[in-house]
């Protein structure tokens, strides 16, 4: 049985991972929210991106399991990644979705300020305006061909977040409050497997940037798919996890 913890992207929640998970056989899937997105972590004592590497640490050593997969999602895959140049052998691998090792510090101090103030606003217009605009980005353009029940359901979960706990999250997760990773990819001795759609043109870039560094990684592109493989080729990503992952 292989054990996995599983974090969400930004506007997420636990459960997205859901959909991959069920086409699994063979293991055991926990999924941990992000700070800002979920009731139950809310008013954690978070303050830096830092600070929310070391909860989500907290918060695996108290799930009592041994040597886990850490899989994640875009600002899950950013999460999980800080964590493994953390603690490096507790986790007995990772699989990041969509992840952006960091920034350089121009980068960082125009997406700092880009965030704050996209953080202001979904205080001050709330959480439906907010929804309206993220699911216009280009980012995502490749989820219009989605079903509708499928897209519907996404945004119910969005819109059920509370928007002070968003705007919080945006603030102290930013990229532009991390620090770049990409020197320090060649600490990590345990498999990492990028995974991004083959659509997905500016990350798939990343992620090959990221192997120049990186002792033992791999990159799987999902076909047909922009930037969230999770949720638009759910099953895909799964046989790529049952094939590498859980029968490696």
């Amino acid at each position: 049985m292989i054990e996995i913890v599983a974090l969400h992207g930004f506007t997420g929640a636990p459960g997205d991972w859901r959909p991959v998970v069920e086409h699994l056989d063979g293991v055991v899937c926990q999924e941990i929210p992000i700070v800002g997105h979920h009731p139950s972590v809310l008013d954690v004592e978070v303050e830096s991106f830092d600070d929310e590497v070391e909860r989500l640490l907290g918060a695996v050593a108290n799930l009592g399991v041994t040597r886990p997969w850490l899989i994640g999602y875009s600002l899950g895959a950013r999460l999980a990644l800080a964590m493994a140049l953390r603690a490096g052998e507790p986790f007995a691998g990772v699989m990041l979705v969509g992840v952006r090792p960091g920034l350089d510090a121009e980068q960082r101090d125009a997406r700092r300020l880009a965030d704050d103030r996209l953080a202001e606003r979904l205080e001050n217009d709330g959480i439906e305006p907010f929804v309206d605009h993220w699911e216009t980005l280009p980012l995502f353009a490749t989820q219009r061909r989605l079903p509708a029940a499928t897209l519907a359901a996404q945004r119910q979960r969005r819109l059920v977040h509370d928007p002070h706990g968003l705007a919080h999250a945006l603030r102290v997760l930013s990229p532009g409050r991390m620090d770049d990773y990409r020197s320090r990819l060649a600490n990590l001795t345990v498999p990492v497997h990028l995974v991004v759609g083959a659509e997905d043109l500016a990350f798939r870039d990343l992620a090959n940037e990221m192997l120049t560094y990186l002792p033992d990684g791999r990159l799987h592109s999902i076909d047909a798919t922009g930037h969230n493989p999770i949720l638009e080729r759910p099953a895909a990503v799964a046989a790529f996890m049952q094939k590498e992952i859980i029968h490696e």
